[in-house]
């Protein structure tokens, strides 16, 4: 039956619904795995979604293996002559044209200085000559750590310990004031074609860059010969070898110039190589004139000299600790790097280096050791009669109270350590300073040799007078006899000394013909010899305390009262107890001396003898007992070998005022002395 009132549409819905979701259900279908599917445009590049961060990746691979290329190409950097641009720029005006016309009249500015042009004529300043140049010899005992500090140094030491060094100091003065007023003199006057340099090429840019110093030996005729130029003591600051070297330009040179300013005491006052035993430096003028004194006063000078050079290394030490605490740890010395790149400027301060600490402890019992020293000196000086001296007065003197041509009188000294024992030597010091025309482009082509070398040499000095530098070893024959009726031959005594340790050591020996001289020292007991290389490789901690007497620290001196035994020092070992002294002289015979001598207060004559000898060369040589017991030399080397047999022990309590004897008059005329170094007056004792 059919059924009424229902069309086709309404009665096959259902199927038409699920006829159309079926199409669209296989269309999307279709269209997702026969389609091309969806895509990620990245660029100019489409990417389907799971490798959309394809691309990132490849990148960042690429980049990761140039980081890692270990030979990268980079691009081309053109050269920049920044260094040649600022020379040139330096050198060249800073105006087209000297003069530049304004449109007012009379305009003074302050502070321009006048460029001279080609035409003018300018005139090199005279450098004032030096004056009072005096000479005198050292001899001390060189510390091991100038050995282990310095190797340039240890050809010009003893093979062996101690390092025993004899030297000679060469001292002169110089007028800062006097080069002012030659630089700012007109040569030729107003009237004449000659300009002195304008003040703008030398104010803050002329200073001393070192001494120049030369020697010649006396031969055995009595002549001067062999000159030769002395350096500076290996390891200290040398600027004209640095010049002389690196040929800087005009920038360059300007920089070490700076440096020339602050070393000024490093340079024109160098100090001696550090020491531990025998005397204390002083300066040659100050030596010369101690022995130019009579007996007492000569000792009383001697101790003030000692003292003075004592309390000068105080301060030194004091300056060195003072720089070791603050911030970098330790002074800087010039940077070339500095002066080849200008644009640098100042480097930040290093920092503090862990082994400052150590060096501020040695620092520290080297002072320890000095005081001591100094208390033994200023004991002697007050049983002497006298009292010290102000050191803030001897400070003044030193170089850097005022700058260079401000300076009236300028102390200055040099140093030769390569001086040969036993000869006679001269000397003449002249300085070497900066020149402040060098490298100017202003000048006239007949002028351009002017600016063309950058040091500026002073004139020679005169020759000093005759230094005899210590020998090894001196000796001196004290008594003589006849043979007499119970059968004894010709005889004579001889005291044969040689320098040890920083004191003479002496030997006494009874000589008949046929003898030569043999004899064997005594030595204090705590002289310590070190193991150098165990304190190289130690570090400078190791030898405590620097500088102080040797015996003071280690075991006890015998017979020193209240005194703990201490062990030896580390990398340290006593040194021998006797030293073998011989001199191959011979003694012939023994004469007697025709007339005799006079007898002094005793009234008369007396009878005298006179010993001969033959030298290893075969020369005959005749010596005096009374002349040389008498001589000047022969007593400051027996005072030294007094003072060395309690080297290292404490010095006793002065007495009283009210009970110090005073001293005799001595009889003896005061003999004409030279200084030798040792705390000895003139040579009259024969080399052995």
């Amino acid at each position: 039956m059919k059924i009424k009132g229902v069309n086709f549409f309404e009665q096959h819905v259902e199927k038409i619904v699920l006829g159309v979701v079926s199409i669209v259900l296989l269309g999307a279908l279709t269209a997702q795995f026969v389609i091309e599917p969806n895509v990620v445009k990245i660029g100019s590049s489409q990417y389907p979604p799971h490798q959309r961060f394809l691309p990132a990746e490849n990148e960042a691979n690429s980049l990761l293996a140039r980081m890692s290329d270990p030979a990268p190409t980079v691009p081309e950097v053109r050269d920049q002559p920044l260094m040649a641009r600022f020379t040139e720029r330096v050198g060249t005006p800073v105006a087209p044209r000297q003069r530049i016309a304004l449109s007012t009249g009379g305009v003074e500015i302050q502070g321009v200085e006048d460029v001279p042009g080609a035409e003018t004529i300018m005139a090199m300043p005279v450098i004032p000559p030096l004056r009072s140049v005096v000479a005198a010899p050292f001899l001390a005992t060189v510390d091991p750590y100038e050995w282990i500090g310095s190797p340039e140094l240890r050809p010009f030491l003893p093979a062996e310990q101690p390092f025993d060094k004899a030297a000679v100091s060469v001292e002169a003065t110089f007028s800062g004031r006097a080069l002012r007023d030659a630089l700012l003199r007109d040569p030729d006057g107003p009237e004449g074609p000659q300009r002195s340099l304008p003040p703008g090429w030398w104010r803050d840019n002329f200073e001393i860059l070192g001494i120049e110093l030369q020697r010649e030996e006396r031969t055995a005729t009595g002549e001067w010969s062999n000159v030769v130029e002395i350096t500076s003591i290996p390891g200290r600051l040398d600027l004209i070898h640095e010049v002389r070297t690196d040929r800087p330009n005009a920038a360059e040179l300007r920089f070490i110039v700076e440096d020339a300013r602050r070393a000024m005491r490093q340079i024109v006052q160098p100090d001696y190589l550090r020491t531990i035993a025998g005397p204390a430096w002083v300066r040659p003028s100050e030596a010369i004139a101690a022995y130019a004194l009579a007996d007492e006063a000569q000792d009383i000078a001697r101790v003030k000299s000692q003292i003075a050079a004592l309390d000068k290394r105080i301060a030194d030490l004091d300056r060195s600790i003072e720089d070791l605490r603050a911030p970098g740890g330790e002074r800087r010395a010039p940077d070339p790097a500095r002066r080849a790149d200008p644009g640098r400027g100042e480097q930040p301060s290093p920092q503090r280096d862990p082994a400052a600490d150590a060096n501020i402890r040695r620092l520290q019992a080297q002072r320890e050791g000095i005081v001591r020293q100094r208390e033994i000196q200023v004991k002697r000086l007050q049983e002497l009669g006298g009292t010290p001296d102000d050191p803030s007065r001897r400070e003044a003197a030193r170089a850097g109270a005022a700058p260079l041509l401000d300076n009236a009188e300028l102390h200055l000294w040099a140093h030769d350590a390569t001086a040969r024992p036993g000869t006679t030597v001269r000397y003449r010091m002249r300085l070497v300073l900066n020149n402040p025309v060098y490298g100017k482009t202003s000048l006239g082509e007949d002028q351009r040799q002017l600016a063309a070398d950058p040091l500026l040499h002073g004139p020679w000095s005169d020759w000093t007078a005759a230094v005899e530098v210590p020998a090894e070893q001196y000796f001196f024959i004290t008594s003589a006899a006849e043979g007499d009726a119970l059968g004894r031959g010709p005889r004579v005594t001889a005291d044969l000394f040689r320098f040890y340790y920083g004191y003479w050591r002496r030997a006494r020996a009874t000589l008949e013909p046929g003898d030569s001289i043999r004899g064997t020292a005594q030595l204090p007991e705590g002289l310590l010899l070190w193991d150098l290389d165990a304190l190289a490789s130690s570090g400078q901690e190791a030898l405590q305390p620097h500088e102080a007497e040797p015996g003071r620290e280690g075991r006890p001196i015998a017979g020193a009262p209240d005194t703990q035994p201490r062990v030896l020092p580390a990398n340290a070992r006593e040194g021998p107890r006797s030293l073998p002294l011989a001199s191959d002289v011979m003694l012939l015979d023994v004469a007697r001396l025709p007339g005799g001598i006079d007898a002094g207060l005793a009234g008369g004559r007396r009878q005298a003898f006179q010993a001969v000898l033959r030298e290893p060369t075969g020369s005959i040589l005749v010596r005096s007992p009374d002349e040389d017991r008498a001589g000047g030399f022969y007593r400051g080397l027996s005072a030294s070998a007094e003072e060395g047999r309690t080297q290292g022990q404490a010095a006793p309590e002065p007495e009283p005022a009210d009970q110090r004897s005073v001293p005799e008059q001595r009889q003896q005329p005061r003999e004409e002395r030279q200084p030798s170094g040792g705390g000895s007056g003139g040579k009259t004792g024969g080399g052995g």
